[in-house]
């Protein structure tokens, strides 16, 4: 890659006038790094420090890092199920399984979430005999965690190819660990035997091992030995656990035969049919709360809407443990909200702030939402990637990154060819500035210990992280921009208004910065911006990179702005961010991005900077 360091600049300018000239810096413009968000963000966080005000976060998708698996790495045509787990040394690894109803389950191990070792088997189908015929040992549905102790700990739903839905005996949980970060795996152990989807595994402080998993087999079990045909069994789910103290050595209970019961923590009552009380709840996925005792549970609820089969997201919440479990025909916990919107395959997470973040598919996009630190209140969603699919799930990597992924489902010259698409998505939230009195220079090392920062980045390549500190009399940001190709109308503007206002006003301030600088600043004057005389506002740039020049990758710029205070309202000492980025590539049209699912014009909505 060609890179040339046009120039590093110290200068001090008016808001109005564009920076022109270069002067020697003490550090050399070559050494300067323009940060990537995935580095910024560093500080140790404070758990649940943004609870209470949790609905004013949000996700921004980053461009840069969203990815595609294709059929070369994971070598099968349709990929479906995918898990991201975090392992050993910021290594990862991804879990699949081949086709939806699956006979394999495969994974792969990645260094940075972009390339992707070839896909090895992990859960093998085999021939097995079942009634003396021949059938094949099936396994879908893998879900995994790591331990404690360092071990991955991986769990796939097994079952009888033909016999299904006639014997129970070869239908359950099959497990392996891995304890050298997924080089190799100890032998293939059965956990659990019933019919049975969708395992997922939590680990509590005190070491023990949940695993929740869709409860179909108590129901199925009497029908079985009744002899009814397959065609006209009444199906039945809700959610049940199977728990481990000793790293998965024993279970409880062990159920290894009839009649299938683990111990059912949720079902919600549908209909009743040819005598069979029916009950959903069913693909669960658990955490433990932030600084609780809470087990917060999300599942699908499926119904049945005409001929139509409709699901819906419902939460259930236990703090003792799942000390009673349920009856067979009994609903509960009491603890829950039952079919809050629709959608399916739910997955949930939380943000050390407090921030939970809950994903599901609806018409086979893949939506993700932020709720309050106790998993009862959700905003509304986004959609993060760029197909259509289903069974998604998400991982969280960094303090303020949670990664995302799902099936990329379609059929090419008539044939399933399916991906696994991968999306990172960055938490924005309110920032407690720091105090400190830095040096306008266009230098950014003695940054080093301010990282918290607001980004930008997910309509294109183009990406900016502003950082802000703060001393008594004047307010500082650096902002930085990572952009392959440069142009004179590639800016970033940041926009500052007082707390509270659900309106632009005269008190909000836009300070427009570029490759040369700091290029405007305006105050809103009842119908526009309009540019001001804003004396006492220093400005300095470093560009790393040619405008205008399409035979070199550019690296980007980095712009230090200082304004003083006396400039801004901030009500109880708090000011509203916004940012909004332009960007225009090589023979492309211009692209404006903002931080997702904030309006330009509406203060009230954006980031907070707490200045207190």
């Amino acid at each position: 890659m060609k890179k040339r360091i046009l120039c590093g600049v110290m200068a001090l300018c008016l808001a109005s006038v564009f920076l022109c000239s270069c002067k020697p810096k003490k550090t050399d413009p070559e050494d300067i790094v323009i940060h990537s968000i995935d580095s910024l963000n560093a500080g140790e966080p404070v758990i649940n420090d943004h609870a209470e005000d949790w609905d004013k976060s949000r996700l921004e998708p980053n461009f840069r890092q969203y990815t595609e698996v294709t059929e070369g790495k994971l070598r099968i045509k349709a990929a479906n199920y995918p898990r991201i787990k975090k392992i050993a040394d910021d290594r990862y690894i991804l879990f699949y399984q081949d086709n939806q109803t699956a006979s394999n389950i495969y994974y792969s191990i990645s260094s940075d979430l972009k390339e992707w070792g070839l896909g090895l088997k992990l859960f093998n189908a085999h021939n097995i005999t079942v009634f003396d015929s021949s059938d094949k040992m099936c396994y879908s549905s893998c879900d995994a965690t790591v331990l404690q102790n360092g071990d991955i700990m991986a769990i796939a739903s097994f079952r009888s190819g033909r016999n299904f839905r006639v014997t129970n005996e070869f239908n359950g949980l099959a497990m392996k660990i891995s304890s050298d970060g997924g080089q190799t795996w100890g032998e293939e152990q059965i956990i659990y035997k019933g019919s049975n989807w969708e395992p997922q595994i939590l680990q509590l402080p005190d070491g023990e091992i949940q695993v929740y998993f869709t409860h179909g087999g108590p129901k199925i079990q009497p029908q079985m030995e009744a002899g009814i045909p397959t065609s006209q069994m009444v199906p039945s789910s809700g959610t049940a656990i199977i728990r481990s103290k000793d790293n998965g050595k024993t279970w409880d209970p062990y159920v290894m035969e009839p009649p299938y019961a683990a111990h059912r923590v949720s079902q919600q009552y549908t209909h009743t049919d040819k005598g069979i009380q029916v009950f959903t709840d069913q693909m669960p996925c658990a955490i433990l709360l932030n600084n609780t005792k809470t087990i917060a549970l999300a599942m699908e609820s499926k119904f049945m809407e005409g001929s139509k089969e409709v699901y819906y997201i419902t939460m259930a919440y236990n703090d003792d443990n799942w000390a009673v479990g349920l009856g067979i025909d009994e609903e509960g916990p009491a603890d829950k909200q039952e079919n809050m919107y629709l959608g399916a395959a739910p997955y949930l997470r939380q943000f050390p702030s407090g921030e939970t973040i809950l994903s599901n598919n609806r018409s086979s996009h893949f939506q993700i939402r932020l709720g309050d630190s106790l998993a009862r209140e959700f905003g509304d969603p986004i959609d993060p990637m760029h197909g259509t699919g289903f069974w998604g799930s998400l991982e969280l990597i960094q303090s303020h990154i949670v990664v995302g992924t799902m099936t990329y489902a379609r059929k090419v010259s008539g044939q399933q060819q399916n991906r696994i698409m991968i999306s990172q998505n960055v938490l924005n939230h309110r920032i407690d500035v720091p105090q400190a009195k830095l040096k306008v220079d266009g230098d950014n090392t003695d940054w080093a210990d301010y990282t918290d920062a607001l980004f930008v980045g997910s309509e294109s390549q183009a990406q900016a992280a502003v950082r802000p500190v703060k001393d008594d009399d004047n307010l500082y940001f650096l902002v930085e921009r990572l952009d392959t190709y440069l142009s004179d109308g590639d800016t970033v503007e940041l926009y500052l208004g007082d707390s509270g206002s659900d309106k632009l006003d005269t008190n909000t301030l836009r300070l427009t910065v570029g490759p040369n600088g700091l290029m405007g600043a305006a105050r809103f004057n009842g119908s526009d911006f309009a540019e001001i005389d804003a004396g006492g506002i220093q400005a300095a740039m470093t560009l790393q990179g040619t405008i205008g020049n399409d035979e070199d990758e550019d690296t980007g710029y980095l712009v230090e702005l200082s304004l003083p205070r006396s400039l801004l309202k901030a009500t109880n000492d708090r000011l509203q961010c916004h940012i909004v980025l332009k960007n225009q590539d090589e023979g492309g049209t211009v692209v404006e991005d903002s931080m997702s699912d904030i309006r330009w014009n509406v203060p009230d909505e954006w980031m907070t900077l707490n200045l207190g």
